[in-house]
Formats: C-alpha cells, structure tokens, sequence
C-alpha cells in the first residue's frame, strides 16, 4: 500500500501538515489534491476502517494521512506524533 497525502490548495491544517511531514524526515508516495481526486475504492475503505468519511455533502477532510497502519483526518501535531511514534526513542 503506498502512503498518501490529501490535502487542500491554501488549507492552513494542509500546509502545517506538510510541513510537519518534512520537518520530521516523512514523506507520501502520493501527494493528492482532496477536492480534484478524492479517495476512492480501496483508499476510501482503508479511511472508512479508520473511522474517517466524508460529511454529508461528500466533502473529505484536510488534510487526509494514509499509510498501511491506517488513516488521519486534521492536523493535530500530537495525534500525528503519537501515530507515527515520533519522539518515543525507538531502538534499533
């Protein structure tokens, strides 16, 4: 499965996020635009197992974070830090 980001064109959480992102050495293998390719097919359930899903006019949210371990909607430093293990001392 391959790490993709959605997000929107001048969205302050999108370019916080992205910014984020590049800051701490991580990268997606896709970097989507949320309004002009929303999720789709498989990408759509693995957000939906995560429990994000449109609103109820078929509007994703931004910014959009896919990885095999699953999905983020928002930016929220410390969600995004916790899911990715940054600042836990991995070892190895």
């Amino acid at each position: 499965m391959a790490i993709t980001f959605w997000g929107r064109k001048g969205d302050k959480p999108t370019l916080d996020a992205v910014a984020f992102l590049k800051v701490h050495g991580y990268r997606a293998n896709r970097m989507l635009d949320v309004d002009a390719t929303p999720p789709a097919g498989d990408d759509a359930a693995q957000l939906g197992k995560s429990g994000i899903a449109p609103d109820g006019n078929g509007r994703w949210p931004a910014p959009l974070f896919l990885t095999p371990r699953g999905g983020l909607a928002g930016f929220r430093e410390r969600a995004w830090m916790e899911f990715l293990d940054i600042g836990k001392g991995r070892s190895g």
